[in-house]
């Protein structure tokens, strides 16, 4: 499970920076070159994220709970857990909510908590090695 969890993390980091790319960098582009890019990878994207939930929720079920009673990794496991609670709803929240100051605030909101995963990863794997 972790090794898909890790395969998952960097599909879903990659496919966030791909799609920055394509609204950003793309935008001087032909159009419907840009379109197409951000729709293929924004589908890539959502897909890998609904597969990664469920490995989180497997996950929760063999890792998290048995875990919880040794008290080891509390801290950096309860704030990837945020994190990824947090991924999850602002990621519903882009797909859900209308309004320009709601999803603009959704959108830099799953942006930067989606650059701060990978940082909690590693701190999450780097205690379990450490204790």
């Amino acid at each position: 499970m972790r090794r898909s969890l890790y395969v998952l993390m960097l599909l879903l980091v990659g496919s966030g920076v791909l799609a920055l790319y394509a609204e950003f960098l793309l935008a001087t582009q032909d159009d419907i070159f840009q379109v197409a890019w951000a729709h293929a990878n924004m589908a890539l994207h959502g897909t890998v994220a609904m597969v990664a939930l469920i490995l989180l929720g497997m996950i929760g079920q063999a890792h998290v709970l048995p875990r919880w009673q040794g008290l080891r990794n509390r801290r950096s496991g309860i704030w990837l857990g945020a994190v990824l609670a947090l991924l999850a709803l602002s990621g519903a929240g882009l797909y859900y909510l209308r309004g320009d100051t709601v999803r603009d605030f959704n959108e830099w909101l799953h942006l930067a908590t989606g650059f701060v995963l990978p940082i909690l990863l590693c701190w999450h794997a780097r205690e379990r090695q450490r204790t």
